[in-house]
């Protein structure tokens, strides 16, 4: 989260920011209320379409929220811009054209990025794809099924988060492993890509062996944290390698047949490079 105390950043988009998106956005404020958070968020929603710039949300919107109980929201239409990459630590989409559409907008933001792009319905536990655009359907059935979707996927979000931010600080040795290596044309067995990650690993603390960030992590053998992110080329994980030598951060990239495969960080906490990997998943 950066310096102690910054608030984390969360913006909700949807396509016309009057429906879904300020849903999420007026259960998730709620819910930070009711959990004594408030403050230690910065929270907001936007459009990918500026068709309702200005404009209160959709008055099934309104009503939806009122019946379960937010009566004070507040908010007007606005479209997402490349600042808000530059602002907030997490955006959510609500469906794949949303992702689509940021992924283009966070390409214009450039390395001056912060945020993390998901889609929202990733934290639902019942596994849905995507949280429908309610605007389509008559009535307000569908407004109360994203309200409740919406419910699910903010407390999902919320659980997630607090563990992280409680964790921000504590060190975390950080791997990149090339997915392509499982593919078409090298086919390495599971096992063997596996593998690259505890070579890459090994050789990082050896190298750094006399690091005192080295000797705090393996002071507790028990409890030593490590993240695994994947990328799908051999490209990708060039990128990966020149940001993290423009950051100075130190690392080693693993040589495997004469190509690199892995890279391992030296233990830092997630605060320290969490910039380099905002674009990264979990391999």
């Amino acid at each position: 989260m950066g310096e102690k105390d910054k608030k984390y950043g969360v913006l909700f988009i949807c396509l016309g920011n009057i429906c879904r998106s300020p849903i999420a956005e007026a259960v998730f404020l709620d819910l930070l209320k009711k959990r004594n958070l408030t403050e230690k968020f910065l929270v907001d929603s936007a459009a990918v379409a500026g068709y309702h710039t200005g404009k209160r949300p959709e008055s099934r919107t309104l009503k939806t929220l009122q019946k379960f109980g937010l009566t004070d929201y507040d908010h007007r239409a606005r479209e997402v811009s490349t600042a808000d990459f530059k602002k907030f630590d997490m955006i959510f989409g609500m469906d794949d054209s949303n992702i689509s559409d940021l992924k283009e907008l966070q390409r214009l933001a450039g390395d001056k990025s912060i945020a993390r792009l998901e889609k929202f319905s990733d934290y639902d536990p019942q596994g849905t794809s995507e949280v429908p655009d309610p605007y389509y359907f008559s009535g307000t059935e569908m407004f109360d099924q994203v309200f409740q979707q919406c419910q699910r996927c903010c407390d999902g979000f919320l659980k997630t988060i607090e563990n992280e931010l409680m964790t921000s600080k504590s060190l975390v040795m950080y791997l990149v492993l090339r997915r392509d290596l499982l593919k078409e044309p090298l086919n390495w067995p599971i096992g063997a890509v596996a593998t690259q990650t505890a070579h890459a690993a090994s050789a990082a603390i050896w190298i750094y062996r006399d690091d005192p960030n080295v000797a705090e992590y393996t002071s507790k053998l028990d409890s030593m944290h490590k993240v695994t992110l994947g990328v799908d080329s051999p490209d990708e994980l060039a990128q990966v390698i020149k940001k993290l030598e423009e950051k100075q951060l130190d690392h080693k990239v693993w040589i495997e047949d004469d190509m690199p495969v892995c890279v391992a960080l030296k233990p830092y906490s997630k605060d320290e490079v969490k910039n380099v990997f905002r674009s990264l998943k979990l391999f």
